[in-house]
């Protein structure tokens, strides 16, 4: 006996089942929550384990990709701020760490550097170029790769060779 579930009430809008979220059930893990949630509803192993073992390979791939990021970089030196307490800092340490959405590391290489240069554009605009205590934004370092960065303007531009290996965030 299969079990359809097809009706508006019963369909889940939790992206990938609610499997990548770190809520958990008392008795189960989230894989075998699925589970015995398919099996309650009588449905044949054939019909949701494939599905079930996609998206863990889905979520894995996920879990160990690189997510390409944006620096903010202020040219900011401790020296130039004698006064300012080193936890203060560390505290306001994200401010100069942007995120990009967590599918851009799926996306071709053209597209992540757009979401990038979009990123950029947004900072800049939310900002007005201005972050306190580091000071002026002087260019974004855009981290694409474990040791690949490239730096882009304030305008979004990329700046220089794009190979080149000698920026340090």
């Amino acid at each position: 006996m299969r079990a359809r579930i097809s009706s508006p009430e019963w369909q889940v809008p939790v992206p990938q089942l609610g499997l990548a979220t770190p809520e958990y059930d008392f008795h189960f893990a989230s894989r075998a929550f699925s589970e015995a949630l398919c099996q309650a509803l009588a449905m044949e192993p054939d019909d949701y384990l494939p599905a079930l073992d996609a998206n863990g390979a889905h979520l894995e791939e996920e879990r160990q990709a690189y997510k390409p990021w944006l620096f903010v970089d202020t040219g900011f030196k401790r020296a130039d701020r004698p006064g300012t307490a080193i936890f203060i800092l560390a505290m306001i340490e994200s401010k100069r760490r942007l995120r990009l959405p967590p599918d851009t590391f799926r996306l071709p290489w053209e597209q992540q550097l757009q979401r990038a240069q979009q990123r950029v554009h947004q900072h800049m605009a939310d900002t007005g170029g201005e972050l306190k205590i580091w000071g002026r934004v002087q260019r974004y370092l855009f981290r694409y790769a474990e040791d690949q960065k490239l730096e882009l303007s304030t305008r979004g531009e990329v700046v220089g060779d794009p190979w080149c290996a000698g920026w340090v965030v």
